[in-house]
């Protein structure tokens, strides 16, 4: 671990709070037709709407 390294070689430790997303199962139980009708409301154009309907819809992530 990266804190453990540097209180090893005498170094600084600055302690941050840190969030771990599983962005793959995040990305695959999105509502993409939820996400397209909050962001008409929102105001995007209708243009950047399709663009990420395009890129993202149907998608699915997979792991490595």
């Amino acid at each position: 671990m990266m804190a453990e390294r540097s209180l090893k070689n005498n170094q600084e430790v600055y302690m941050y709070l840190m969030c771990f997303v599983d962005y793959e199962k995040a990305f695959d139980r999105v509502d993409w037709k939820k996400l397209m009708n909050i962001l008409r409301r929102m105001g995007v154009d209708w243009m950047d709407r399709r663009l990420i309907g395009n890129l993202c819809m149907g998608q699915r992530s997979q792991s490595k």
